[in-house]
């Protein structure tokens, strides 16, 4: 009787504990910006393309294009426009 009581009361310890917990935001709420090119030693950069992020629950499958904007690399001092 004890072992029951016991377990019962460990277990509705430990489910009351889990339930109180935040929710997990995998997305963050601020809309961000994807980057997306490819780089080859030697070549010209042809090829960039900048999206902002979508929601988990967006019905949409197609980002938003950004279509105002410069990217560049920087290393040190140096600093590539692409």
């Amino acid at each position: 009787m004890n072992n029951k009581l016991f377990f019962s009361t460990l277990f509705s310890i430990t489910f009351l504990t889990l339930s109180c917990e935040d929710d997990l935001l995998p997305v963050p709420e601020a809309d961000l910006i994807v980057v997306r090119g490819y780089l080859y030693a030697g070549q010209p950069v042809t090829d960039v393309i900048l999206t902002s992020t979508l929601t988990l629950d967006d019905e949409s499958e197609t980002a938003i294009p950004i279509d105002s904007a410069v990217v560049a690399l920087k290393r040190g001092a140096e600093e590539f426009v692409l």
